[in-house]
């Protein structure tokens, strides 16, 4: 071993011996501690870890009777599992919890980085045991004795002493399976006291849910041929040929040794409601013991910061719970004046509950809560549709949120390894969302971990959580409908006493089924339910909103979705869960370019009055991300007092765009993005502002692209702009808007003037307004909006006449039934090296046949592919592929059917995506035709 390991897990020992001394201290009251639950944290470095070897799955062999043809060469995997050198049979020390998998590679490479040094093979390993020992104080006697994981992915089998310890008498032949809490009862396998008992978790990844070794994409949810479980994106088998990493798997949270008396108080659910002014907690007593017993119930509420008593319930009557059952308790109060959880004071009360004999309190429990209600309203009245927190209108404007690693670039919110799990890193990352006005963040596609949640709650910032059932309108793994629920339930289950949470996202575009919304109800009813890219989009009156995606830069003020909601979908809100989704972009330009893109969009989407918008990906593009190899890979130093106690621990951070650890009392910002006309930051900060007023003609802007010279919008007299009002602190409506015309050679003020607007909270109103000056030069506006005489918001633009105004990068030229754009014109699209896109403006508004062109080098391009090219048109949320034989000169179809094209200037925007990479947008001429109404 090490020495420096060596030394550190002496240290960590030593640590958690006095940890655990003084939880025995803290909760052993009463009869010589037999009443209270005592816990003991097992993390940190006293643990190994030891690769399994299994035989390989059809995709890591490239075997034709795999689910599909392969898209990349898998040999590297076999590669990387075969060398001579790997280590299977040594027990490595690490520290727990730990991802194996969290060290990784791209697939031609072995320059594995991560939390941790791992060896380079363990990436593509499935299967592991981790290993430790552990003391039973004598203070445990007379207890059950359990052990709780706070989250293994995927599949357990936990032995203590060499016995299998089993969670459900159901599934004798492992411990658990998913990603959710459990906890195994060790009584009967160890002694009291005693030292030295050996702790062994044998985990399998995703693989565990796989029917067969040979798992059909094309029918995910076929038991005999799919997955029996849904996994979630970032464990789903099929994205190994996308080159996506599974980063955790494992033991990827929490391991907690536990003494619980055998009369206890199992679970605790509360629900609180502002309207009614009253409390309910529903509480289930389990009895472990050997009799029948009796018990009353007395439940009070104190602060959870303090302890002051705030309210007591009424004492229950007795209650018999029979010997190896739990019996169900409904508790009622009144309550008039609670201070409620708001977002910006994130108030916590404790339920402290005690079961109480004729001879004392025998157990208790305490479950932190925030009084608040979260409701829906439907309406065909626009001021009155939305959601109301604690009674009032609010608009949730957030981000996705995941740990994902891409190769050669990072995802989610721009991290490369679960660093995001540790609670400095999520606590900075929730105050820098915050500052930016965010005020939702979305646990995409089964993120979890609890505590991530608790800081949610004690920072104030609403949660979207959503589960493992994902990606099934793309033939992804979604498992059973048993398995389904199974998730469903356990999401909730864990998760229903946070306050932050305010909806739960049943899947992520995976069609729709009412028995996932029959399963939440069963287990919470205080909150809303939402699906993502349903068919149809809003899919049953159980659902919140309709979950819509405008993803890949399609313009945000197109009214095109507002129409479909007044047609197909009012009175329920929209809930944009996917605004502009933005990928792989390593340099400021791109990433600054990238937020302008979003931010523009996101405005157009907020001024036309969705309820919900969640960008996706947009947010970490506010931030650097550094170019320097070693810069990219940053070390944390941790003490053994800290690696032994609750949380996520890594040694290093891969491609961080913050900094909480060197400095825990001023985090920093490790590449900020500087040099442009508008920092990325700010800007995004402006257009989240909960008070805003936005000029409706300038935000419709032809180029996004970032400089460091501010874009110059086409000066017109009048001026459309769109006031916000989504104010938290304040619930006023009266928002005063000042406009200043200043030009901005001389500092001489043209024009000037303001106006008040009536603006419902949760609402938007449009006001024109004529400028008094001559268009034949530049000038700024300057404009600020007023609440209460307090300036909340500020935002300069600039106009100019045709000759100043920045280039359409984005725009065709106007057309009739028919346009032909040549892609090689500097004037007609933006293009990377596999998609252009572009905006074409439409003279009738149609159906419209889609034809490419492609050039003679573009042919040559293609002969590797035996002369094919793919090309997929995205259009709206309309995506269609075609496998074209290229032929020079040839005008060739490529949309399967014709698309709907608007007229207007702003209304359509078409992405095409070609394979082979080789093709670029100078390779390429696009023709619309019209084909009918």
């Amino acid at each position: 071993m090490p020495a420096k390991r060596r030394c550190n897990r002496r240290a960590s020992e030593r640590a958690a011996e006095k940890r655990g001394s003084a939880q025995q201290r803290g909760l052993c009251k009463g009869d010589a501690g037999m009443t209270f639950t005592e816990e003991r944290v097992l993390n940190g470095d006293h643990w190994t870890f030891r690769p399994i070897a299994m035989d390989y799955f059809g995709y890591e062999l490239d075997h034709p009777d795999r689910w599909k043809a392969p898209s990349q060469d898998h040999t590297f995997i076999r590669r990387a599992l075969e060398r001579p050198g790997n280590d299977w049979t040594s027990e490595t020390p690490v520290r727990v919890p730990m991802s194996w998998t969290s060290c990784s590679s791209d697939p031609l490479s072995e320059d594995a980085t991560g939390d941790f040094d791992f060896p380079y093979f363990w990436q593509y390993v499935h299967k592991g045991e981790y290993a430790t020992t552990f003391d039973i104080p004598e203070s445990f006697g007379g207890k059950r004795i359990k052990l709780q994981f706070m989250s293994v992915n995927f599949k357990c089998w936990v032995y203590v002493n060499g016995t299998l310890a089993v969670s459900d008498p159901a599934c004798p032949a492992y411990t658990h399976l998913n990603k959710h809490p459990f906890e195994v009862d060790i009584t009967g396998l160890v002694q009291t006291p005693s030292t030295a008992n050996r702790l062994t978790v044998v985990v399998q990844d995703f693989t565990a849910a796989f029917a067969g070794c040979f798992p059909n994409e094309d029918k995910p949810d076929t038991p005999e041929d799919g997955t029996f479980y849904p996994l979630g994106d970032r464990s789903e088998y099929y994205n190994k040929d996308r080159g996506w990493r599974n980063l955790d798997t494992g033991l990827i949270d929490d391991v907690i040794l536990k003494a619980v008396p055998r009369l206890h108080v199992q679970d605790a659910y509360v629900v609180t409601s502002v309207s009614e002014g009253d409390i309910r907690a529903q509480v289930t007593v389990r009895n472990e013991d050997g009799g029948d017993r009796s018990f009353r119930i007395q439940a009070n509420v104190h602060e959870h910061l303090g302890g002051r008593h705030s309210l007591s319930f009424e004492p229950t009557a007795e209650i018999t719970v029979p010997a190896g059952q739990s019996v169900t308790v409904e508790l009622h109060q009144r309550w008039d004046d609670p201070t409620l959880w708001w977002p910006h004071r994130p108030f916590l009360y404790d339920l402290r509950l005690e079961l109480a004999q004729d001879e004392g309190v025998v157990a208790s429990s305490i479950t932190r809560f925030g009084f608040r209600q979260v409701e829906v309203v439907k309406s065909e009245d626009d001021d009155a549709r939305g959601i109301y927190l604690n009674g009032r209108r609010v608009r949730l404007f957030g981000e996705s949120v995941e740990p994902t690693r891409k190769d050669g670039y990072t995802e989610g919110v721009g991290t490369s390894g679960l660093y995001l799990y540790n609670a400095q890193y999520w606590t900075h990352l929730i105050r820098t969302a915050k500052a930016m006005n965010i005020t939702v963040l979305r646990t995409h596609r089964g993120m979890w971990v609890k505590r991530l949640f608790e800081i949610a709650d004690e920072e104030g910032m609403l949660m979207i959580a959503e589960s493992t059932i994902n990606n099934g309108n793309h033939n992804g793994a979604i498992g059973t409908m048993d398995s389904q629920r199974t998730a469903i339930r356990d999401m909730i289950v864990t998760l229903r006493n946070h306050p932050s949470i305010i909806i739960w996202s049943l899947a992520n575009e995976s069609g729709y089924n009412e028995q996932w919304a029959d399963e939440a109800r069963l287990h919470d009813r205080s909150r809303l339910l939402v699906v993502t890219q349903a068919k149809p989009r809003y899919p049953s009156a159980s659902m919140a909103a309709a979950g819509v995606s405008y993803a890949f830069g399609l313009n945000g003020y197109s009214p095109d979705i507002y129409e479909r909601h007044n047609r197909d979908w009012k009175p329920q809100p929209v809930y944009v869960y996917e605004d502009n989704a933005c990928y792989d972009q390593p340099t400021d330009q791109e990433r600054a370019g990238a937020v302008l893109q979003a931010m523009t969009i996101f405005r157009g989407h907020r001024t036309t009055g969705y309820e919900i918008i969640c960008t996706y990906y947009s947010f970490q593009k506010a931030f650097g991300q550094g170019s320097d190899p070693a810069a990219k890979r940053l070390a944390i130093r941790w003490s053994a007092d800290e690696t032994g106690n609750r949380g996520y621990y890594p040694d290093f951070a891969v491609m961080p765009l913050h900094d909480p650890w060197t400095n825990r009392h001023r985090p920093v910002v490790l590449n900020p993005i500087e040099g442009f006309a508008d920092s990325p930051v700010d800007y995004w900060t402006r257009s989240f502002s909960p008070v805003a007023v936005f000029d409706y003609d300038y935000d419709k802007r032809l180029s996004v692209q970032a400089s460091a010279k501010p874009y110059v919008g086409l000066f017109a007299a009048e001026r459309t702009v769109a006031v916000h009002n989504d104010d938290w602190l304040d619930d006023s409506t009266l928002v005063t808007v000042r406009y200043t015309a200043v030009c901005p050679d001389s500092g001489e003020t043209l024009d000037e003037g303001s106006f008040t607007l009536d603006v419902p909270l949760g609402g938007t109103r449009r006001h024109t307004y004529t400028l008094r000056v001559d268009g034949s030069r530049r000038l700024r506006i300057d404009y600020a909006a007023l609440k209460a005489d307090a300036v909340r918001f500020r935002e300069t633009i600039y106009l100019g006449p045709p000759s100043e105004t920045c280039g359409g990068t984005y725009m065709s030229a106007p057309g009739g039934d028919e346009i032909t754009l040549d892609l090689a014109a500097p004037e007609g699209c933006a293009y990377d090296a596999h998609a252009v896109q572009f905006n074409p403006w439409i003279g009738r508004s149609g159906d419209y046949n889609v034809y490419v062109r492609v050039s003679e080098r573009a042919i040559r391009a293609a002969e590797a592919t035996g002369g094919l090219c793919k090309i997929e048109v995205q259009h709206d949320t309309v995506n269609t592929t075609a496998a074209l034989r290229l032929a020079e000169g040839v005008w060739l179809p490529v949309s399967q059917h014709p698309l709907h094209m608007n007229a207007g200037r702003f209304e359509n925007n078409i992405k095409l995506y070609m394979a082979p990479d080789q093709l670029a947008g100078s390779d390429i001429a696009v023709k619309l035709a019209y084909a009918g109404d």
